[in-house]
């Protein structure tokens, strides 16, 4: 688990750098919260062993352990406080300078506090040790809860770090105007649609929402992970709107994934489909243009991106619509390939 926090944070950390951009000086500042979320691991291991090595003793009904007092302090000012506020300041800063990102906002706060509850619980327990109780739980027992918390912990540490990566490639693209193109890497096509799904808080029943997955198997895709990630996050994200817009008895949003070869590659059909508003015709024609929006809160720039970023990954995307309240499907296809057949 922690291989896999250190990894997410050095990539987030790798972007921050790579990407030179004032819009992303507020996710340097996340970066170097992230950066203290894996000693805060250790930190919980060591009060782990020091915590059931006291509960050992004798004497552990009547006696105060200080090491824990000072273990508590550690993780609940040094991390817990500091994480939490830096965090905050993120948004804040953000939201002066750039004005409000619904996105940020809505995956941000959860994961936050998330993680500052799972952390109170273990420092709590911690506390618990720096005076004297004759309830005090076996060491054995001690060792169980604190692990159970510490893997909450991580959890959603882990979630946290995967936000604030994906985030900053949302905001690059919607902000910087260098068309520097990205490493591209092997994907799995299934994963990445159920990302996008849970990027955007959608599962069946969610507001009312009947989901339909419909995946065939049709090998990988080689692809910037991050601009297709953003592509499948803006059609779902455009779909939940859509369907919360409507009046309707049932709202339905179908993702599906399919193979369609063409006469040169073999390609695969991501659909996302909705029982929305639906698009109307002149609508349609300039859905994919440059600050073309239907909605007051948007800009204009999603569909112009997903658009682009399609084609430069030799892919393409669509949408079809038989007019106003009669729903919409978006469609992207690019081609399937491996890692080792695209580098030769």
């Amino acid at each position: 688990m922690l291989a896999t926090i250190r990894l997410l944070i050095a990539h987030a950390g790798d972007m921050s750098n790579l990407i030179l951009n004032p819009d992303l000086n507020t996710y340097c500042l996340i970066d170097a919260t992230l950066m203290s979320l894996p000693p805060e691991q250790d930190q919980l291991i060591n009060a782990i062993d020091d915590g059931e090595s006291f509960l050992s003793r004798p004497d552990a009904a009547t006696a105060s352990d200080p090491v824990a007092a000072m273990q508590a302090g550690i993780l609940r000012d040094s991390d817990r406080d500091h994480i939490v506020n830096d965090v905050d300041t993120s948004l804040r800063e953000y939201s002066v300078f750039y004005g409000t990102n619904p996105e940020l906002q809505r995956l941000m706060p959860p994961a936050r506090d998330a993680y500052a509850a799972a952390m109170t619980r273990s420092i709590d327990l911690i506390q618990s040790l720096a005076k004297p109780n004759a309830n005090r739980p076996m060491p054995a027992a001690y060792r169980d809860v604190m692990e159970a918390g510490r893997a909450v912990i991580g959890d959603e540490i882990n979630q946290l770090a995967r936000n604030v990566d994906h985030i900053k490639h949302i905001v690059a693209a919607q902000r910087s105007f260098a068309k520097a193109g990205g490493s591209s890497e092997e994907v799995d096509l299934v994963e990445l649609i159920e990302d996008s799904l849970r990027i955007n808080g959608l599962k069946n029943g969610t507001d009312g929402i009947e989901l339909i997955c419909d995946f065939q198997h049709c090998g990988p895709a080689v692809v910037d992970k991050h601009k297709l990630l953003q592509i499948l996050a803006n059609f779902i994200s455009n779909a939940k709107k859509a369907v919360a817009d409507a009046d309707l008895s049932v709202r339905r949003i179908t993702a599906s994934l399919s193979q369609c070869d063409d006469d040169h590659h073999s390609m695969a059909r991501i659909r996302v489909t909705d029982t929305g508003v639906g698009i109307s015709p002149e609508n349609l024609k300039r859905i994919f243009q440059h600050s073309f929006t239907t909605r007051k809160d948007g800009h204009g720039f999603g569909l112009h991106a997903a658009a682009n970023d399609a084609n430069a990954m030799g892919g393409s995307v669509s949408v079809s619509s038989t007019g106003s309240g009669a729903g919409a499907t978006f469609t992207l296809e690019i081609p399937l390939g491996r890692a080792e057949v695209v580098q030769r």
